[in-house]
């Protein structure tokens, strides 16, 4: 039998078709519906989850320059741009977080996908709580290095008082006549611990606040991680009720097993009489 090779033939109508647009888009036709928001979900989580490992970083530097005791290099500038900057990746992971569980919520194809989306966004959610009481706690960490720092320049100053007092020159008014200035008739010395009070002061203030609005961020993903511990302990008790329908089925079967068993030998006697009607009808009558 001959064999007739006629791919160039083929070769040439896929041409044509395509030429043509008449090519059949199978990929759309046997398509999961469930791919799409398998798909759009992992963007959304993955883009998220990029979100707290940067804000994860940056928690860990400012941890890092938060425990800084030094008094003669003063990071305080940095520290407020690093902890705003924290700040504002938190809100945004927030409404990122609250955008994905609403965008989730709205669809399920099926019980696996809304499995698994529940357990995307509660991981999501606890990573977004564990970067949040961390950097809480590097704002007290500043908080006390701040504290450790103005008890260290105390002793320093008390230290060289006497002998910066003596030698420090005497501020003079500035021409312009103001003498209500406090500091303009200061001596140097007294200006600049004036100053550097004031800026302690408002750090100070600027850490509170942000640790205050920080702590409503922790209490805000609290309530979410216990709405789905919430969730966690329905699907649990779910779980458990199906096992107890089950083990009650099987039971119920188990039992009907044991009332049918003293019957097997009559079941067994029927059987063998109709065998051996069989038999002699086939063997005999036939």
């Amino acid at each position: 039998m001959g064999v007739l090779n006629r791919t160039s033939e083929f070769h040439d109508i896929l041409y044509v078709l395509s030429a043509k647009g008449g090519l059949p888009d199978c990929g759309s036709e046997h398509a999961d519906p469930t791919m799409q928001p398998q798909s759009e979900l992992n963007v959304w989580s993955a883009e998220i989850g990029s979100d707290i490992h940067g804000a994860s970083v940056r928690v860990q530097e400012l941890r890092r320059l938060a425990r800084r005791k030094d008094i003669f290099e003063d990071r305080t500038a940095e520290i407020q741009r690093l902890s705003h900057s924290v700040k504002l990746d938190i809100d945004a992971l927030s409404r990122k977080l609250e955008a994905l569980e609403e965008k989730a919520g709205s669809r399920g194809p099926n019980k696996n996908y809304q499995v698994h989306t529940f357990n995307v966004i509660k991981t999501l959610e606890m990573r977004v709580f564990q970067v949040s009481k961390e950097f809480k706690e590097a704002l007290e960490d500043r908080m006390r290095s701040m504290e450790h720092q103005a008890s260290r320049r105390g002793l320093y100053s008390l230290g060289h008082g006497a002998s910066a007092d003596a030698t420090a020159p005497r501020g003079v008014p500035m021409p312009s006549g103001n003498e209500e200035d406090p500091e303009a008739c200061l001596p140097l010395p007294a200006a600049m611990d004036t100053k550097r009070a004031s800026s302690r002061l408002e750090a100070v203030q600027n850490i509170q606040r942000t640790i205050g609005e920080v702590a409503q961020l922790v209490q805000k993903a609290a309530v979410m991680v216990t709405a789905q511990e919430e969730s966690v302990k329905r699907i649990e008790q779910d779980t458990e009720e199906t096992l107890s329908n089950l083990d009650s089925a099987q039971e119920a079967l188990l039992d009907h097993f044991r009332q049918l068993a003293p019957n097997r030998g009559l079941v067994v006697k029927v059987f063998l009489v109709l065998l051996f009607f069989v038999v002699f009808f086939v063997v005999f009558l036939a």
